[in-house]
């Protein structure tokens, strides 16, 4: 409890991106009074310091749109209210993560979230093969050893390659968003954003593609998930890789059919056609 209410002054002292927040989480369909203030505040700093938010909302964007398509192409296939809030509202969590372990403090929350600050663009090549104190050495040049020190203060390992820590935040959203507020349908889909990847956080998607925790209506890795699967590395492709749409998609294809759990997986192959025809219109 002493936790959540730091964090929530911390929130308090910048009542704009409060107010952006509260409209953003209105427009998903949730009452920002009910979430839990620690994960209103993690937002909050994303969205100062990240392209993490915006990021957030034009895979939204791109998930209505894809909702669209199947209601005027597939009406058969229509997705539900259900699945629908669970995609919106998932994508708008996935990444909190990001924002380092549940247990984290304001200042230990603003180091992890500025780590993943640094545009991809600005990178000069193996960032993924460095260890976390040599990457906050590399682009933080002035204070990293106080940065070192926040980090451990954590219970983190600083020689941690940074594909590996990268990686952790989607064990850290499932945590943070676990049972104060947000959907239970979505919390499970927002921490399996990189299933395509192999990253199962707490072993949550059993081998059947049932959960293995209880997420209230929603029992397996299915159509929603996978959809926040595909918008999420359509992203990655777009915004970090600088590929062009036709470049994204091939790569998609590729991505799936290179995984060992989903490589001819009909569903993923039927989203990215929809995600295809969406943005060629």
């Amino acid at each position: 409890m002493e936790q959540n209410t730091i964090n929530n002054q911390e929130s308090i002292t910048n009542p704009e991106g409060y107010e952006r927040m509260r409209f953003l989480l209105t427009e998903v369909g949730l009452d920002i009074a009910k979430i839990r203030p620690d994960i209103v505040s993690r937002l909050i700093l994303l969205a100062e310091l990240t392209k993490t938010v915006e990021d957030e909302h034009n895979a939204i964007h791109l998930a209505r749109a894809v909702f669209a398509w199947y209601e005027n192409n597939r009406p058969e296939e229509r997705w539900t209210e259900r699945e629908q809030k669970t995609v919106i509202i998932g994508t708008t969590f996935s990444d909190v993560g990001k924002t380092g372990p549940r247990v984290a403090n304001f200042e230990q929350q603003k180091m992890i979230a500025t780590i993943y600050s640094i545009d991809s663009k600005d990178w000069g090549g193996g960032e993924d093969k460095l260890s976390v104190a040599k990457y906050l050495e590399k682009y933080f040049p002035d204070d990293h050893t106080e940065r070192v020190g926040v980090y451990v203060s954590m219970g983190l390992d600083p020689e941690m390659v940074m594909r590996k820590f990268w990686d952790m935040h989607a064990e850290w959203t499932l945590q943070i968003i676990s049972g104060d507020g947000v959907p239970a349908e979505a919390v499970v889909a927002a921490a399996s954003h990189h299933f395509i990847q192999g990253i199962n956080p707490e072993g949550i998607i059993a081998a059947d593609g049932r959960f293995t925790k209880y997420f209230g209506e929603n029992l397996s890795f299915d159509r929603p998930e996978k959809l926040i699967c595909v918008l999420d590395v359509y992203d990655a492709f777009r915004r970090r890789g600088h590929m062009t749409h036709e470049q994204a998609i091939v790569a998609l294809r590729k991505k799936i059919d290179s995984s060992t759990s989903f490589s001819g997986d009909k569903g993923f192959h039927e989203l990215i056609d929809a995600v295809d025809f969406t943005n060629r219109q």
